[in-house]
């Protein structure tokens, strides 16, 4: 369980690292390189925090995905893509879902256990995950449309746009970016 967890926080870690809007840097933070420095300090003091007190992982995990709602709702709204607000829609979605579970299971466990279903935790680490995967479509997104402004970033589904259960990716049209 505890790995589970932490494979989740070094992924939203290393989506935060890379492609995390620059414009919602913290005013002392100047560049992306010191960014990820700060945010591998983090992750690295949670994930060493985590064999002390397990249970402060969770807290990590749930703060750092209330951020990125946060950031997801402002940018969201700025957009007038319908992709977009679809995609922060499910984001939404799947976020509340394994919030909801993750509460029931930590503050109903008595009675999960009576009634025999066992599996909130195990359900909320599915649709943190299906939430993490299509927030971090979402913020690579955004990175593209800040970073490459002659580019045309859109997101499309596969197999296709109607299904909740549609896997996002992203397509850049005109992509003159030289590394």
């Amino acid at each position: 369980q505890l790995l589970d967890e932490l494979s989740i926080l070094w992924t939203m870690g290393l989506c935060y690292s890379y492609w995390f809007p620059m414009h919602h840097f913290p005013p002392f933070i100047k560049n992306r390189k010191q960014f990820a420095s700060v945010v591998g300090i983090v992750i690295v003091v949670s994930t060493l925090m985590s064999f002390v007190k397990p249970a402060l992982n969770a807290y990590v995990l749930n703060s750092v995905a209330l951020h990125l709602l946060y950031v997801v709702f402002m940018e969201v709204k700025r957009n007038t893509n319908p992709r977009i607000h679809r995609l922060g829609a499910t984001i939404v979605i799947w976020w509340s879902i394994a919030i909801t579970c993750w509460l029931v299971d930590k503050f109903c466990c008595d009675f999960c256990k009576k009634i025999n279903f066992c599996y909130l935790h195990s359900l909320w680490h599915i649709f943190i995950n299906l939430a993490l995967m299509f927030l971090s479509t979402l913020i690579i997104y955004f990175d593209v449309l800040y970073e490459m402004p002659n580019s045309e970033p859109d997101v499309l589904y596969w197999p296709s746009e109607e299904s909740l259960f549609s896997l996002p990716y992203l397509t850049i049209e005109k992509s003159h970016k030289w590394c």
